[in-house]
């Protein structure tokens, strides 16, 4: 393979963007100091893969008010873990969804829990504020911690994400959803049109980074564990054909953390 650095564009986040800014595009690889360019740069730090353009902060007000400058859009890691883990430790001894904690503890969060026709927070892109609510949870609650948002910190250690994103975080129901098919056709995500569009596209990038893990495995239809929960199950989406589903809180066979960053 030839390459050709010099034909390679790219852009650095700043306050104020100059004349030289080149539009993020799904697909497009997003480097470790907060650059991002259409075609790899193999001498710098390829860290992801950008998922979603647009203002990620316009549904999260925890996200607007701690990264009010990440409103370019959505990135998911190159690497992930692929050991199997459940979503929260002994769940079943705490006997609650963990939201009933946040709701009480922590009011300036929107609730971590979405129950079908009672509430439309599965279909936010709230995986920063849920992400922020379960590590105050897991703080406060030995023994009970919500394990893919304890993944966090060592993944942040081996892949730190650039100071002008949000850092690393588990992402919600919808920004998952988003990340295998594509933004919803409509507003209820439990219903909308699965297209794995994104995944494949995603993937066509993801295969250029040295040692990155794909989204579709044809051998393995895992899930994707996401920070999104009803009662004693969580949200997770099929990475085989893109389904919304849920999950015991102890399963863990088939189930991966997977994280993603705004920029």
């Amino acid at each position: 393979m030839t390459l050709q650095t010099n034909q390679i564009e790219s852009i650095t986040f700043t306050d104020n963007i100059n004349d030289d800014y080149v539009s993020p595009k799904v697909g497009d690889f997003y480097y470790a100091d907060g650059t991002w360019s259409s075609e790899i740069d193999y001498n710098k730090n390829p860290i992801g893969v950008i998922f979603y353009t647009g203002d990620p902060t316009a549904e999260d007000a925890v996200l607007k008010a701690d990264h009010p400058g990440c409103t370019h859009g959505l990135v998911i890691s190159a690497f992930g873990d692929q050991t199997g883990c459940i979503w929260q430790n002994d769940f079943r001894s705490y006997g609650s969804a963990i939201s009933k904690w946040v709701t009480a503890n922590l009011p300036e969060y929107v609730s971590t829990e979405s129950n079908y026709g009672q509430d439309e927070i599965r279909n936010k892109s709230l995986g920063y504020n849920n992400t922020k609510a379960i590590t105050a949870f897991n703080k406060a609650n030995s023994g009970y911690t919500v394990v893919p948002v304890e993944k966090l910190d060592d993944f942040q250690t081996k892949y730190p994400a650039p100071a002008s994103s949000s850092g690393w975080y588990v992402p919600s129901v919808k920004e998952l959803f988003i990340l295998i098919n594509g933004v919803p056709d409509q507003t209820e995500i439990l219903d909308a049109t699965k297209t794995l569009a994104t995944r494949n596209v995603v993937d066509n990038a993801l295969i250029n980074i040295y040692g990155a893990n794909l989204i579709f495995n044809s051998q393995w239809a895992y899930n994707i564990w996401t920070s999104t929960e009803f009662g004693g199950f969580a949200y997770t989406v099929c990475t085989y054909d893109g389904t919304v589903e849920g999950s015991v809180k102890d399963n863990f066979s088939n189930f991966l953390p997977r994280f993603i960053l705004a920029f």
